[in-house]
């Protein structure tokens, strides 16, 4: 991404996921009384073949949330990993520690929690956005693809859905799918498409990658209408369709980028060479007057004022 989007949308640590609460999964082994106690804030202690009883479970999970408010989940990890099992199966506990994990750096952990989680409860929100976030980390594309994808289907908050297809989005670009990349930013557009006035010059260029300029500059039409704009999009576009031969286009393009920025003398040269491609000679001279104005030292300097010269000025 060029236009300052390109930065992958996380979720952070949902609090609200592990209740105060929690049931004892299925099939675990039954608590034995005051058989696991805290000895500090981040040490659990139990008897051999013990777990810990709902009250033990509620206070640790009330220090690992105090440490994610303070943005130490190096700790509440620690914390988590003591009282969740390899057996348990409360998908709100499960949740907590994968997104702990995943917010401390620890992709490569978090995966089989988060898996757990979501086997618990596949419907529960942002389960699979913290699984693909923490595939992507990993640089498992596919997987983080058909994880945001699952959220997407699963949730229908609109801001977690936004960043699901942004993040798709960002994805399938690093991947060269710039069609399919280009197909996902759109959708995140649809659900916001004023807040991110620079989205659209993203778009742009994804349609530009994919062969489509026609697409790129409505793109760029439609971001101007929320406040985007971009000298040096309209350019790329003008260049392409000047190479496609498309040179009625291609001075629409170029005019674009003039009229955004007056002094850009590339655009000025792609006008007139748009126009003179049309036998629209005169139409172009002023053109080739006003590029060499801002860049006489060009490297076609004697070229351009030859032709000049032979048309009359």
């Amino acid at each position: 991404m060029v236009s300052g989007i390109g930065r992958m949308a996380r979720m952070t640590v949902a609090l609200g996921l592990a209740s105060a609460g929690l049931a004892q999964a299925a099939g675990t082994a039954a608590p034995v009384s005051n058989a696991c106690k805290w000895v500090s804030r981040t040490e659990l202690s139990c008897e051999p073949g013990a777990v810990p009883d709902e009250e033990t479970v509620a206070a640790g999970v009330a220090e690992a949330k105090t440490s994610v408010r303070q943005t130490d989940y190096a700790t509440a990890a620690q914390i988590l990993r003591q009282i969740v099992g390899d057996s348990t199966g409360d998908a709100s506990l499960l949740a907590l520690y994968g997104e702990v994990l995943v917010a401390s750096g620890d992709a490569r952990g978090a995966v089989p929690i988060l898996e757990r989680a979501i086997a618990a409860a596949p419907e529960a929100p942002r389960l699979h956005f913290q699984l693909a976030t923490a595939h992507t980390t990993l640089g498992n594309v596919d997987q983080a693809l058909e994880a945001y994808a699952a959220e997407i289907e699963a949730n229908d908050e609109p801001e977690v859905r936004f960043r699901a297809h942004l993040n798709r989005s960002i994805l399938l670009t690093g991947a060269g799918r710039s069609a399919e990349a280009a197909a996902s930013l759109e959708l995140a557009l649809a659900l916001q498409p004023a807040e991110h006035p620079e989205a659209y010059g993203d778009l742009a260029t994804l349609y530009l990658k994919a062969g489509d300029p026609a697409k790129a500059s409505e793109a760029l039409e439609r971001g101007g209408k929320v406040g985007f704009r971009s000298a040096r999009l309209y350019f790329n576009i003008g260049a392409r369709l000047f190479n496609d031969k498309n040179y009625t286009e291609a001075e629409r393009a170029f005019a674009r980028a003039v009229e955004i920025d007056p002094k850009m003398a590339e655009a000025e040269r792609g006008l007139a060479s748009a126009l003179t491609h049309q036998g629209r000679s005169e139409d172009a001279r002023p053109h080739l007057a006003r590029y060499l104005e801002l860049r006489p030292d060009a490297p076609d300097a004697d070229q351009v004022r030859q032709v000049l010269a032979d048309s009359g000025d």
